[in-house]
């Protein structure tokens, strides 16, 4: 009998080994495609069809095997590349899924950049509120991630509200699109050397501001920020962007009247945009300012050839775009998107849950007294929670917050979190004002985020409530109140609610 179980348990842990192996070598085969379609000249070097192609398998791979590196990284990619293609559907469609299990994996950064993807589809399609509140979502994970994500998402972020602002063409908005992308600007010089997109954000920020400056009519910083632009691209492979430099500089030149210098500028613009195979938005561009150099020349037959082309591609661009706004524009049903990734998850587990079924087996007989001594842990954390849930539920009962604060400020500040409105955090320091100030007497490093945690658990929001307000999941709203607690020094014996709701 004893023969027999040791070869029993011999077959497990040789059946465990075989497929951790399995799993080690397809992990490193993912993680050298990851590594491809990651490098900063892919565009260049491969393409975005075979971005596409490699991304595809990528996924396919990593869920096969439940890989979360390579699922996130090939879903970022592959929202990327179909909203440069201006393939907004298809992008919108990877986002939606990509949000679901960025959550799942409690991945603030891939979070975070499927929540500036969106803003910027939404951007394109002149739905600017719906994009800012994206973009604020995406701030929000600057505080979970580490200081270079940080930066990452705040250029990001801070670029896409100036374009905003662009959309709504409103003069006494120009000063903010400058002040934006100046943040932004600055953002991306604070990023590290050894990122290696930093000099591809520090010129993106400068061909947007000499193209601001150029709306302006200042042709000074126009000059001086395509000159920025032209030092930072000088060593770089992909010269994408040198489409709308050199667009630029043929309206520059037009502006001039110089239109033979304008015209080389354009076909230098189109020769780039050939290479990209990515960007019609810019084609338009170059075709536009050909036409205006035409006109200029008096070669009417070229000028009416090169606004047709134009006009072509804005016709083209509106009717994806009318396809878009049919198909995708209202919010995903997120329940369903989650319950076809279940089902087809379910399919490819089918040989894990064998194996871990094994290994239940084996580490019952073998880790018998461990497994004890974690569930009796379980059981008194359990016993804890339940312990501080009942004092909440206590606290909660209790009709009035201590202070003698208006009925009417407090139904405001309720109002203002049910709605998501930015402005709630200024207004809850209008009627508390001492609150943050005895907070950060206590611990002067808590975020803004930390700040606002704590005003929501002030008007006895309960973790359910935050969860549902800060569009966050459970999990990430208790770890959040656990690090508080830490950074507050909240004994595990007191009750969070009772101890914030006795300041200010």
């Amino acid at each position: 009998m004893k023969t027999k179980i040791f070869f029993f348990i011999l077959l497990i842990f040789n059946t465990i080994y075989c497929y951790s192996q399995d799993y080690s070598k397809r992990k490193k085969d993912i993680d050298s495609l990851i590594k491809i379609v990651k490098n900063k000249n892919a565009y260049h070097d491969i393409g975005s069809k075979e971005l596409l192609r490699l991304c595809n398998s990528i996924f396919s791979q990593s869920k096969s095997i439940q890989y979360p590196k390579g699922i996130m990284e090939a879903s970022k990619k592959m929202g990327e590349v179909y909203m440069n293609s201006q393939k907004y559907e298809e992008a919108m469609k990877i986002i939606s899924e990509g949000e679901i299990l960025a959550e799942k994996y409690q991945d603030f950064y891939a979070l975070a950049c499927f929540y500036m993807q969106e803003g910027m589809i939404y951007t394109e399609l002149g739905y600017t509120k719906r994009s800012r509140k994206l973009l604020n979502k995406a701030l929000d994970q600057t505080d979970e991630v580490s200081n270079e994500e940080a930066h990452i998402i705040k250029a990001t972020a801070y670029r896409t509200m100036a374009r905003n602002l662009r959309k709504e063409n409103e003069n006494e908005k120009k000063d903010s699109i400058l002040i934006y992308l100046h943040n932004g600007y600055n953002e991306s010089r604070k990023m590290s050397t050894a990122f290696p997109y930093k000099n591809f954000y520090i010129s993106s920020f400068a061909i947007e501001l000499s193209e601001e400056y150029y709306s302006k009519n200042d042709i000074i910083n126009t000059k001086k920020y395509l000159a920025q632009f032209a030092r930072d691209m000088k060593t770089e492979k992909d010269e994408s962007e040198f489409i709308r430099y050199y667009t630029l500089k043929g309206n520059v030149e037009n502006k001039r009247k110089n239109y033979s210098a304008a015209l080389e500028n354009f076909d230098k613009a189109t020769q780039a945009a050939k290479q990209a195979k990515i960007y019609p938005l810019q084609v338009k561009d170059i075709y536009s300012g050909k036409a205006e150099s035409y006109l200029g020349l008096e070669d009417y037959k070229n000028q009416a050839f090169y606004s047709a082309k134009a006009q072509k591609i804005t016709d083209s661009i509106s009717n994806v775009e009318k396809k878009v706004l049919n198909n995708v524009i209202s919010p995903p049903d997120r329940e369903n998107i989650s319950n076809t990734e279940n089902t087809k998850s379910s399919n490819n587990n089918l040989l894990i849950i064998i194996i871990i079924s094994f290994i239940s087996i084996t580490g019952f007989v073998i880790y018998v007294f461990y497994i004890k001594r974690k569930n009796d842990n379980k059981m008194t954390k359990t016993f804890i929670d339940n312990k501080e849930n009942s004092l909440q539920n206590n606290v909660l009962s209790n009709k009035n917050i201590k202070q003698n604060i208006n009925t009417e400020d407090l139904n405001e500040l309720i109002q203002l979190v049910e709605n998501n409105d930015k402005s709630f955090h200024l207004k809850f320091s209008e009627t508390f004002p001492t609150f943050n100030k005895q907070l950060l007497e206590i611990n002067p490093q808590l975020s803004h985020s930390d700040l606002e945690y704590c005003a929501l658990i002030k008007l006895k929001f309960d973790t359910k409530e935050i969860a549902h307000y800060k569009n966050a999941t459970l999990n990430s709203v208790i770890s959040k109140k656990y690090r508080i607690r830490k950074k507050l020094n909240i004994s595990t014996e007191e009750n969070m609610y009772s101890w914030i709701l006795n300041l200010g």
